[in-house]
């Protein structure tokens, strides 16, 4: 069966699975669909190599520490404000653009 429409696709996730991902992103007060597709960064950011982690790394269930959610945390945080940035950023150069050529248009009556 083909995608209702471009960037969506269909998954096969076993039933008990799905429905416990889509409670736990339900009390996390997350949407699955965005869950997933921060899942998708990462592996795409990783090369793939986030699979590679023993599943016991993953899960937190041994080196889980307060030291080590606090870095996640922090890491979390710098990803968002990093991703503010980006938004921003182009929106920036686009006004200093415009700055730039009405300077320039200025200029040009200066000089007449």
């Amino acid at each position: 069966m083909a995608p209702a429409r471009a960037g969506s696709f269909n998954a096969n996730f076993s039933p008990e699975t799905l429905e416990s991902f889509k409670s736990l992103c339900r009390d996390q007060s997350r949407q699955y669909t965005k869950v997933l597709e921060r899942l998708a960064e990462l592996y795409l950011g990783s090369q793939g190599s986030i699979l590679d982690t023993p599943e016991e790394n993953l899960i937190g269930t041994q080196t889980s520490s307060p030291e080590v959610d606090n870095l996640a945390k922090s890491v979390e945080q710098l990803e968002t404000a990093t991703a503010i940035y980006r938004e921003d950023f182009e929106e920036i150069v686009s006004q200093l653009k415009s700055i730039e050529a009405r300077i320039k248009k200025l200029e040009g009556n200066i000089v007449k």
